[in-house]
């Protein structure tokens, strides 16, 4: 965890370890979003005990979920990472009993 938390610069690691509220990170490409997202599991996780099953990490596109879900697997973490529309996808179908055509 530490070498994740050594790599993030001031910003980054105040929206790491603030737990107060929400935390709203404006980024553009290759800032390092990922990294911070991964702080914060780590720091959740490690420091604040979260249970990794009570963190919901979401996404607009499935090549951003699946880069999040293959680097929680090497923390390793058993959080995990979805789309939007996938999340909302399966509240419906557990919600009508079947998927929603």
């Amino acid at each position: 965890m530490e070498e994740i938390l050594e790599g993030l610069n001031k910003a980054q690691l105040e929206a790491v370890t603030s737990t107060e509220g929400f935390v709203r990170v404006i980024a553009g490409a290759g800032s390092g979003k990922t990294l911070t997202i991964l702080g914060k599991v780590l720091y959740l996780t490690k420091i604040k005990k979260v249970r990794p099953e009570r963190i919901l990490l979401m996404s607009y596109t499935r090549k951003t979920v699946e880069d999040l879900n293959d680097r929680l697997k090497a923390i390793p973490s058993s959080a995990r990472a979805t789309t939007f529309h996938k999340l909302g996808l399966g509240i419906l179908t557990d919600y009508e009993g079947d998927r929603p055509t």
